[in-house]
């Protein structure tokens, strides 16, 4: 939980530093305009979508306890790109920041004290950040990177601390808005739900995923039989399986995925 804490602590002061930014400038440059939702790259979305659903729902008919599930998650699933564009989507009255759009543990470096505690986090490749709201990153990053046992037990905890770094950071910056409250945070998850959602079948797989010659994203949309494999291996994998439930669980105690819970 060490990193866990120092990671959130420089998640949250970098949404500080991006909130106070956007607020005294606001939109300053196209290039953080989200491309996740950009009309162009629906196509690209689409085919995604299209290769990796078979293959999840494939997973949740492998058990009984997981296939009561199945039918309407692939309701609640439809028109992804628009639920997606839905989540990512903000407004003037909303908490706005610049995110980093990519949170997974590949993106984060550690430095350490003598004693081998995690001193302080480094961010890096900034390759797609976007302005947004700061649950994005906080859903990529807790789906994809913490332990299994720190996802299925300390999901509140994680949110908890990341808020009082984020108001701290914001109090120090001199924010000129309002500093959203904790129940702020939560609601705006429960807003932007089908996001966790997105990120626990189309990154967190990936994330997990063994290494391989096919593991590109030419090899994840190929038709051939490789390719095919390697979808297979990616959504078969034991360890997939297991942090999914863990943390599909925590999702559905939180009102059914938060904005899946009409469904289900």
């Amino acid at each position: 939980m060490e990193h866990v804490h120092v990671l959130l602590k420089k998640l949250a002061k970098f949404h500080a530093a991006g909130a106070v930014l956007y607020r005294k400038h606001g939109r300053t440059t196209p290039l953080y305009d989200c491309m996740l939702i950009d009309p162009a790259g629906k196509d690209f979305m689409d085919q995604y979508y299209k290769v990796i659903k078979p293959e999840f729902f494939g997973i949740l008919s492998s058990t009984p306890e997981d296939e009561r599930y199945k039918a309407k998650l692939e309701k609640s699933m439809e028109n992804d790109f628009e639920k997606t564009t839905a989540a990512l989507t903000f407004d003037d009255s909303d908490f706005v920041t610049i995110c980093h759009a990519d949170m997974w543990t590949n993106n984060h470096m550690y430095s350490y004290h003598t004693s081998g505690t995690p001193k302080d986090a480094l961010l890096i490749d900034y390759q797609g950040p976007f302005y947004g709201s700061p649950v994005s990153d906080l859903f990529y990053y807790i789906v994809s990177s913490p332990s299994l046992e720190v996802k299925a037990t300390r999901f509140d905890e994680m949110v908890q601390y990341y808020h009082s770094q984020l108001a701290e950071a914001l109090t120090k910056l001199a924010y000129p808005g309002t500093i959203p409250s904790l129940r702020d945070l939560h609601i705006d998850m429960l807003k932007r739900g089908f996001f966790g959602m997105q990120c626990l079948y189309g990154i967190l797989p990936v994330v997990l995923a063994d290494k391989s010659e096919n593991a590109n994203m030419d090899g994840f949309f190929g038709e051939s039989e490789e390719n095919q494999q390697f979808r297979r291996d990616v959504y078969g994998n034991p360890l997939y399986y297991k942090h999914l439930s863990a943390t599909f669980e925590v999702f559905l105690i939180r009102g059914g995925c938060w904005t899946l819970n009409k469904y289900i």
